[in-house]
């Protein structure tokens, strides 16, 4: 919802409380790959998204790594936008 309001003030907030810097307790990085996706941020999306799967594979969550990667590349794919290689390299590692 905050994302369609293209109110940058409000935006700005929601980021603010989603990494932590209203009250010192960072929010599960999924929030921030959602709202980052529905900014179209694709850029700063893929980042979230291998940041989180990069923790799933520490945690030897293999498939919850590929999920959230294809997922990610499903969106940006679908906006007709191109997939960052670094993306594309770690879900294809993951995929194999």
């Amino acid at each position: 919802m905050v994302a369609n309001e293209n109110d940058e003030n409000l935006i700005n907030n929601l980021l603010n409380y989603l990494i932590g810097e209203v009250d010192n307790t960072p929010k599960e990085p999924s929030y921030l790959l959602k709202l980052y996706l529905k900014l179209k941020n694709f850029k700063q999306a893929s980042r979230i998204a291998l940041i989180i799967a990069n923790g799933e594979l520490e945690n030897s969550n293999f498939k919850s790594a590929h999920k959230f990667l294809f997922d990610t590349i499903n969106t940006i794919e679908s906006a007709n936008e191109k997939v960052p290689m670094e993306l594309s390299q770690k879900f294809a590692l993951i995929h194999s």
